[in-house]
C-alpha cells in the first residue's frame, strides 16, 4: 500500500480520490453479504465522469456528514480514553498502483484501525440496542482493512449525550475477495466509458 500524507477534505485529498473506487463507496460495489450491488454500474459511470474531468463532480454533503466532521475528533478522543489505545490519524491510503483507496479514521498499532460514525440520537440508541454495525458500513470497513492490511477494525458509533458503542470487526477474506473482483469490474466499466468520452 501507499500512504499519502494529505489532510482529509483538502484539495490534495480530493484530487487523489477523483475517478478511483474508494472505501466509503464500496457498498455501491458489493453488499455486506458479498453480493453484487445494484449500484455498481452507476458508480462506475460516476467515476468515469470524475476521471474525465480530473476532479470530483457533483459533490454531496448532508447534515449527517457535517455532524461527522464536527464530532469525529471528540469521538476519537473518547474512544482512546475508554479503550486505552492510541490512534494514528492518516490521510489517504491506496494500493501500490493507486487504482483504489481509503481514508481510515485512524490506525492502531500494526494490526488495527478504527472507523467512527457520529449519529443522530435515535440511530445511536438503535445501534446500541442491536449491538452490531450497520450493514451499509460493512463493505467500507472490510475494504479499509483489505487495503491497509489490517486484521481488525473497531467500529465506533458516537453521540455526545449517549453511551459510546464500540464493536470489533474481524477481517473477512471472503468479502475481501468479492471486493477485489467487484472493484476490478467497476474499473473495467469505468475505462470503457472513458474511451467513449475521450472520442467525443
Amino acid at each position: 500500500m501507499i500512504t499519502h500524507n494529505v489532510e482529509q477534505s483538502s484539495p490534495e485529498w480530493f484530487a487523489l480520490r477523483a475517478g478511483i473506487p474508494t472505501a466509503s463507496n464500496f457498498s455501491k460495489i458489493v453488499t455486506s453479504a458479498g453480493k453484487e450491488s445494484k449500484q455498481r454500474k452507476s458508480y462506475a459511470t460516476k467515476l468515469a465522469a470524475d476521471m474525465y474531468a480530473g476532479k470530483i463532480l457533483d459533490q454531496y454533503s448532508n447534515e449527517h456528514m457535517e455532524r461527522g466532521i464536527e464530532q469525529e475528533a471528540e469521538a476519537r478522543e473518547l474512544y482512546e480514553l475508554t479503550r486505552g489505545l492510541s490512534v494514528e490519524q492518516i490521510g489517504f491510503i491506496t494500493d501500490d498502483k493507486e487504482l483504489y483507496g481509503c481514508s481510515p479514521d485512524g490506525l492502531i498499532g500494526t494490526d488495527g484501525m478504527v472507523e467512527i460514525k457520529c449519529r443522530k440520537a435515535e440511530i445511536q440508541v438503535n445501534t446500541i440496542i442491536k449491538s452490531v454495525p450497520h450493514s451499509e458500513n460493512i463493505a467500507q470497513i472490510q475494504g479499509q482493512m483489505w487495503i491497509a492490511g489490517r486484521v481488525w477494525c473497531d467500529y465506533v458509533s458516537y453521540h455526545p449525550d449517549l453511551p459510546l458503542f464500540v464493536y470489533r470487526v474481524k477481517a473477512d477474506p471472503v468479502l475481501h475477495k468479492a471486493l477485489e473482483l467487484g472493484i476490478n469490474e467497476v474499473i473495467a466499466i469505468r475505462d470503457e466509458i472513458l474511451i467513449i468520452l475521450w472520442k467525443k
